[in-house]
């Protein structure tokens, strides 16, 4: 399986999909996702993303707020954030990164 950011989030998906998850539900985690992955950067392999960028990530407009600039409800918020720690999760149970320095800091 090829490691980019993006590669993994799409099969990420597939899993959900294979996992039961109804498709509005699997639509929605990809857009929360996405949000990550433009800002990370889609092509950047998962072995070199820094606890750093997530820690940029979490205090970015890309997270805070809509395309339009209006701020996001709390709510919405932590929806992306728990997707984000699900995708962490699962590229580590898939022996594709050890997260806990990511999810360190996503869960603080």
């Amino acid at each position: 399986m090829k490691t980019s950011i993006i590669s993994t989030a799409l099969a990420f998906m597939d899993h959900l999909r294979e996992q039961g998850f109804k498709e509005h539900t699997v639509l929605q985690y990809q857009t929360d996702l996405m949000k990550a992955v433009g800002f990370l950067g889609e092509y950047r392999r998962v072995k070199e993303i820094l606890p750093s960028q997530i820690e940029l990530f979490l205090q970015s407009d890309a997270l805070l707020h809509s395309r339009k600039g209006r701020a996001l409800a709390p709510r919405t918020i932590e929806r992306t954030v728990r997707v984000l720690r699900h995708y962490l999760y699962w590229l580590q149970k898939q022996k594709m990164r050890r997260c806990d320095d990511l999810l360190e800091v996503v869960e603080r």
